[in-house]
């Protein structure tokens, strides 16, 4: 007989999605020592090798965007920070603002990022090599804010970072399949009043381990609808983890959309809502263009299903969730020892399900 444990996390800390905020910066500031110029803009690191990379990431990704971005501002030079963990997040920035990752201050062009490889116990960049590329992901979704053009200003908040999330994740290929994958998730949240469950089980011998993490849907986390009714200009902000949930939904929405019409029917969307009384996108119009007739339980739990719906989802869940399975497979070899049955190779499975009946998914790790 196995027991079960239990964990209460959120998510792991490379689920965390940054923030892009527009601030003003002390006269004051001081950006890390090391500048560095490369071709399409001014790079400040913690060191000459981490601004080299980051310069030539610039150079990389901002040309490509470009052309994937319908009023694109082209040719924008930027001003790149790629700061320490114990630099970030810099001065200049409120403490209740608190970005996670990154920051583009949209006005000045000045972007700043955190560097993943500097921040401890980020144990998923050894599990996983491509998660080496984070920190260029990032860049890659603060350029996508630093690039938009004033016809984008009509698009809800959320969305535009769904945008940016989902145009990273297209420029960093390595990572597509990640962003998609944790998306489902949070996304679940808006499926339930109950705690979403993430079950793990290691089998091997005729005996099973299992394990399992609970998710607790923030208090209060907003409604679809009122994460769709607030602009990019709005200094509205959440917590974290209602800000994941409704960054879910945007970079799902954006996902349907560019699916049906491509990336420049989003960008007549964010026109007309520029246009509009409101200055914002209407629900109805984002939902349509989507296609999606109403958000309810089944709808999310239909659209998490969707983004589950990727070749390499069980792998990049089984990364997301390698503590559970972690400690499932404890569980199993405690329970070989105790039968005196010798180790062996286990079958690993998780499952995702919204409260206490819905099942977003079972999926078994490579």
């Amino acid at each position: 007989m196995t027991k079960r444990t239990s964990k209460d996390r959120w998510q792991p800390a490379w689920l965390a999605l940054s923030v892009a905020v527009s601030l003003s910066l002390s006269a004051c500031a001081s950006a890390p020592p090391v500048s560095y110029q490369s071709t399409r803009g001014d790079i400040r690191a913690h060191d000459l090798a981490s601004a080299e990379q980051t310069g030539a990431w610039l150079d990389d990704l901002q040309p490509v965007l470009e052309s994937w971005i319908p009023d694109a501002r082209t040719g924008r030079r930027f001003e790149v920070w790629r700061m320490a963990d114990h630099e970030w997040p810099g001065p200049g920035i409120l403490r209740e603002q608190h970005p996670r990752y990154g920051l583009c201050l949209s006005e000045s062009g000045q972007i700043r990022i955190r560097d993943q490889l500097t921040i401890p116990h980020m144990e998923e960049i050894a599990r996983a090599p491509e998660w080496r590329l984070r920190t260029k992901a990032v860049l890659a979704h603060e350029l996508v804010h630093g690039l938009l053009g004033d016809s984008w200003r009509g698009l809800p908040l959320v969305v535009e970072e769904g945008l940016a999330d989902y145009l990273a994740a297209r420029a960093v290929p390595e990572l597509a399949g990640a962003e998609r994958t944790t998306g489902a998730l949070p996304l679940l949240l808006f499926a339930t009043d109950e705690p979403v469950r993430v079950f793990a089980t290691a089998s091997a011998g005729g005996h099973v381990g299992a394990a399992s993490a609970t998710f607790i849907r923030p208090d209060p986390l907003p409604s679809p609808d009122a994460f769709l009714s607030v602009g990019t200009r709005t200094s509205q902000r959440w917590s974290h983890e209602a800000e994941r949930a409704g960054r879910a939904l945007g970079f799902t929405i954006v996902d349907r959309i560019t699916q049906r019409g491509g990336i420049e029917r989003l960008n007549e969307l964010a026109s007309a809502g520029c246009d509009s009384a409101e200055g914002i996108t209407s629900l109805d119009a984002l939902l349509d263009a989507a296609g999606i007739d109403t958000l309810d339980t089944n709808t999310f739990v239909r659209l998490a299903r969707g983004l589950l719906d990727e070749p390499d989802a069980p792998r990049w869940l089984g990364l997301a969730f390698a503590e559970i399975l972690d400690d499932a497979q404890e569980d199993l070899r405690q329970s070989l020892a105790s039968a005196g049955v010798p180790e062996t190779p286990a079958t690993l499975r998780l499952e995702l399900r919204a409260g206490t009946r819905i099942s977003a998914g079972r999926f078994v790790v490579p």
